[in-house]
């Protein structure tokens, strides 16, 4: 597909994305149509690299709804979430994923502390304040682990993940979750949407260990797996929210 300004490759059918807006409809709450889509996307399988592409190559915007890696996965909710049909949904799609919507390899929000940071000066995102208002950590990270980019230096805040249960009674359906890795090299090595559950909140996450988009306490996920600490932060933050989160008690 050609828009006229950028290519589009699709592995959908239109059916598809309209059964997608029909079960999260545009009237409803962001974090309503946030769990709604994750229940309907759930167990979609896993896909390594689903964008391709390379420094050189002609850039596609690329776009599927029946699997994802981590990134992928919620960057397709997040635009699901604001959109009543396939033109706002590619459009919103496009400017999540692209420095100044321009689909470019070198535009392509390749590291997530770059992803973050322009979204949230976009209006995309915004960080999420401590319930005490404490100030996050910050880690300093060298990036450099994606071929044909210059290496660069990120800012990433955040909080230690034993600090992350002080968020349980704040955190609503929808809100992100970002891993902060202590590989060299890299910001992030893990993203994924929170639900609000009686229980805690509960992950959800395309995940190459468990083959596809599935659901994990968020607990569980910090005592499995080492990380310097996690950044929190709500998607579309000027969209209203309940009093409560959509789980009950937290």
């Amino acid at each position: 597909m050609n828009t006229g300004t950028w290519n589009i490759r699709t592995d959908y059918e239109p059916e598809r994305l309209a059964t997608l807006l029909a079960a999260a409809p545009a009237e409803r709450p962001c974090g309503e149509r946030i769990r709604r889509l994750c229940a309907a996307l759930a167990g979609a399988p896993y896909r390594t690299a689903p964008l391709g592409g390379g420094p050189g190559q002609p850039e596609v915007l690329t776009v599927s709804l029946d699997a994802f890696d981590c990134v992928t996965f919620l960057e397709t909710v997040m635009a699901l979430a604001r959109s009543a049909d396939e033109a706002e949904f590619l459009d919103h799609l496009r400017l999540i994923r692209y420095s100044g919507g321009r689909v470019a390899w070198a535009s392509r929000r390749h590291y997530m502390s770059r992803w973050l940071e322009e979204n949230a000066a976009e209006g995309r995102v915004a960080p999420l304040p401590h319930p005490a208002g404490r100030t996050p950590r910050e880690w300093t990270r060298h990036l450099a682990v994606v071929p044909g980019l210059p290496p660069a230096t990120a800012a990433v805040r955040g909080w230690p993940k034993q600090a992350v249960a002080t968020f349980r009674r704040v955190v609503c359906d929808g809100d992100l979750a970002c891993f902060v890795s202590t590989r060299r090299g890299l910001d992030y090595f893990h993203v994924g949407i929170l639900l609000a559950e009686a229980g805690g909140p509960m992950l959800v996450h395309a995940a190459r260990s468990a083959g596809g988009v599935a659901r994990t306490p968020l607990a569980t996920f910090l005592a499995a797996n080492r990380m310097s600490g996690v950044t929190l932060a709500r998607p579309w933050p000027e969209l209203p929210r309940p009093a409560e989160p959509n789980g009950g008690t937290v």
